[in-house]
């Protein structure tokens, strides 16, 4: 009898806290993002975290991982899981505009 067994890639996961309110003009931390990919071992995962353009701003602790966008409405972090993760608990979003009821956040 031969067994043969075909890899899967299994999705990413992503937690994502769907609750939040933010002052206008003011910093807030946006905790409760996070990624999990069984797939990844040892190499790299990214997660952007993103708002229409003019809506707001996004920083993050940069320590141990490569962050493009900070400061701007789309930030991407990049690094090893644990780390991207470790970035995505500081992860602040400052809004930008008056009179904007609302903000999607998109993260993939």
């Amino acid at each position: 009898v031969t067994v043969t067994v075909t890899a899967v890639n299994d999705a990413p996961e992503l937690t994502l806290n769907t609750n939040g309110a933010v002052a206008e003009g003011t910093t807030t931390d946006l905790p409760g993002i996070s990624v999990s990919d069984r797939d990844a071992g040892g190499d790299d995962v990214a997660v952007t975290v993103a708002v229409p353009a003019g809506r707001g701003a996004f920083a993050v602790d940069p320590a141990g991982v490569a962050v493009a966008g900070m400061g701007a409405n789309s930030i991407t972090v990049t690094g090893p899981q644990a780390a991207v993760n470790a970035a995505l608990d500081t992860l602040r979003f400052t809004t930008i505009g008056p009179g904007i009821p609302s903000v999607p956040v998109t993260v993939t």
